[in-house]
């Protein structure tokens, strides 16, 4: 059945410290088909397979496709729904998760806690020293309100034309490149996307095997060692403690702005009879434009953080969790607010989190 799959080369790189394990993987799968149709059948399903490509390469598939439904917002009628196929493709591949997905529930935030994220700078490994360097966006170490946060950069090729003043003190967050008659690109939620016919199975098993080669093995790319490099949050918080909290919210404006995404509101549930059978339909609206800039503009707002990770001032309502890998924020007040986009509702806190064109810096 899984040779039925036609993919294209977009994923997530991981790296697990440890073995893994039939409970983590089990759990990222149940998590990410949370949204599946009721009373359907997986179209493919396949847990924890071992196999081996005819290149010799070893590795152990998962695999869930599946049917979800949406609701049509845009019709005032609960009766209609839009029908989708979703997927979760877990690869594992020594110490290394490959994860491929497309339309399924929030499952990013329980893996990135359990597995290191190959992050931009190790995944710059994977551009050649030859590359053209076409797109490049970087963002400010600083939590500073009149600064600017957020730069982009376009040419042929950048390299040639870019000029490195200041770049130490800027993290890139997503970048173009062109190479050998291929374009790449890799952003700051650690996707890593390569233009290619699609493929199949093997095809991808092959490809990212040959991707975490270069990871292991090959040197940054001489353009990327100017600017600013990540460090891991343990090695930062076993020296120091967050002092302020900034959200780029101009990365969601500017999306809502275009019409990429919506902001929207969930109301209480009300029990509703559909097709004979009583379900709880969840009411969403549009937020008011008013609304939206009030909220963007507390959001945009730096906050200080006491040493206990509590936002001061915003103690009852708001807090900082300290994850195994990551920090979170929690909000009372923002937990109904919903991102929309391409027809998926996600909560806007999972969308700051997890979004790639957002950061949220310490």
């Amino acid at each position: 059945m899984p040779e039925r799959l036609e993919l294209t080369k977009n994923v997530l790189f991981f790296k697990s410290d440890d073995s893994f394990d039939d409970l983590i993987i089990d759990e990222i799968l149940k998590l990410a088909i949370d949204n599946k149709e009721d009373n359907t059948k997986f179209i493919i399903d396949t847990f924890r397979e071992q196999k081996k490509t005819q290149t010799n390469i070893d590795y152990t598939l998962s695999i869930k496709v599946f049917s979800t439904v949406r609701p049509v917002y845009f019709l005032d009628d609960d009766n209609y729904e839009d029908r989708i196929y979703a997927y979760i493709i877990l690869i594992e591949i020594g110490d290394y998760l490959v994860l491929l997905s497309k339309s399924c529930a929030t499952y990013l935030q329980f893996v990135k806690e359990n597995f290191q994220l190959i992050d931009v700078s190790e995944l710059s490994k994977l551009v050649g020293k030859n590359a053209d360097f076409q797109k490049i966006s970087l963002r400010n170490m600083t939590v500073s309100e009149k600064a600017i946060r957020n730069r982009s950069f376009e040419a042929s090729d950048l390299e040639g034309s870019f000029s490195s003043h200041s770049a130490g003190r800027s993290v890139p967050s997503y970048f173009k490149v062109r190479e050998q008659g291929q374009t790449k690109s890799i952003s700051a939620s650690g996707r890593f996307v390569e233009s290619s016919p699609r493929q199949s199975i093997e095809g991808i098993v092959e490809w990212a095997y040959s991707q975490i080669q270069l990871i292991e093995n090959a040197k940054v790319n001489d353009f990327l060692k100017i600017f600013a490099r990540k460090v891991l949050l343990n090695e930062v918080l076993s020296n120091c403690n967050p002092a302020a909290i900034l959200i780029d919210v101009s990365a969601i404006e500017e999306r809502i702005d275009d019409g990429t995404i919506s902001l929207k509101y969930e109301r209480k549930r009300k029990e509703k009879i559909i097709n004979g059978k009583i379900k709880r339909v969840k009411k969403i609206i549009d937020v008011p434009n008013g609304i939206s800039e009030k909220l963007f503009l507390q959001l945009g707002a730096v906050y200080e953080i006491d040493s206990n990770l509590n936002i001061v001032n915003l103690e009852k309502s708001s807090k900082i969790n300290r994850n195994k890998r990551t920090l979170s924020i929690y909000s009372k007040l923002l937990r109904n607010f919903k991102i929309e986009e391409n027809a998926k509702l996600e909560s806007l806190l999972n969308y700051i989190r997890a979004c790639p064109h957002l950061k949220n810096w310490f």
